[in-house]
């Protein structure tokens, strides 16, 4: 991607030793139906061949950064933040795999209802094998605003790789350390 033009999304992909999974992850993300968007890979320091794969892709809108020692996913959450550069930030996790036309379905979200900080999909649930396997409960069952906010402080009920935001509102609030474990669900805690 040409540094000096800037992209509409940033999506943003931490990785640790998901090279069972890494190639589809990315693949998922490189062949979407919305294309304006950078790609941010930051591999945390894998021991797999997670560097390996990501290196295999010849895409102009990936940029590749390798941290050399593991440096934790809230660390390089946040470095993923600090490098993006579009209005949008879109989480990928690196053993996950999206539907080709969720960057256009959220932009367009986003586009249309600009009081909206930040979107989120239901997650499903699959296999080794790409077989569908279920869904998590409290991701179904939480489809408003209020079901959200009801539900937030109990349990997480956001999938984190479903989530498509404003960049501004992400960047000013940032992953928290305390949340080891759950940095996710002290993003959205605090954002609610």
């Amino acid at each position: 991607m040409d540094k000096d033009i800037t992209p509409r999304v940033s999506v943003l992909m931490p990785v640790f030793n998901t090279s069972r999974y890494l190639r589809e992850a990315i693949e998922s993300i490189l062949s979407q139906t919305y294309c304006d968007f950078e790609f941010i890979i930051i591999n945390d320091g894998s021991t797999d061949d997670s560097k390996t794969i990501i290196s295999t892709f010849n895409d102009s809108r990936i940029r590749f950064l390798n941290n050399e020692s593991n440096i934790g996913i809230i660390k390089t959450r946040n470095k993923c933040l600090d490098l993006a550069k579009g209005e949008f930030i879109l989480w990928m996790d690196s053993d996950d795999i999206s539907l080709p036309k969720r960057i256009e379905k959220q932009v367009s979200y986003l586009e249309t209802f600009k009081d909206v900080a930040l979107i989120a999909s239901k997650l499903v649930l699959i296999d080794e094998s790409e077989n569908e396997i279920g869904n998590w409960k409290e991701d179904y069952e939480c489809v408003s605003v209020t079901d959200i906010k009801k539900t937030l402080p109990k349990i997480n009920c956001i999938g984190q790789p479903t989530v498509m935001a404003r960049a501004a509102i992400l960047k000013s609030i940032r992953y928290n350390e305390k949340y080891v474990n759950n940095e996710d669900w002290g993003m959205w805690l605090t954002l609610i």
